[in-house]
């Protein structure tokens, strides 16, 4: 099912995301997004060969604007701008695919699966 959901409910459900600052094999690497990584091979940012795990990098995941967020019935309490299309809520909302076993209304909203343009 399509949903939408915080980046950091994303990552916690990511088989891709680590934190390289805990990872044995990374003791030589720098200090890469405060350990806040992807090992996804398809990671769009990377620093010295640690990926970065980023709202606007994810290869698994898109981020939701404000009219994403308002197709999705959330509410201006859940996010500061929705409905309006050049939102960046601090939350960092993504727009992703899980198992319906996944679902869980109190982090997640579902979202409409017949969306023009969405990828």
């Amino acid at each position: 099912m399509r949903v939408i959901m915080p980046l950091n409910t994303l990552a916690n459900m990511c088989g891709h995301f680590f934190n390289c600052n805990m990872t044995h094999g990374y003791e030589d690497k720098p200090n890469v997004n405060n350990g806040y990584n992807c090992n996804h091979s398809d990671c769009g940012d990377e620093d010295e060969g640690v990926g970065k795990c980023l709202a606007s990098a994810c290869p698994i995941a898109f981020p939701a604007d404000g009219l994403d967020c308002k197709e999705a019935g959330m509410t201006l309490e859940e996010c500061e701008c929705c409905g309006r299309e050049d939102c960046e809520c601090e939350e960092d909302y993504m727009v992703c695919e899980i198992p319906e076993s996944r679902f869980d209304n109190r982090r997640m909203w579902s979202y409409p699966e017949e969306k023009e343009g969405v990828e």
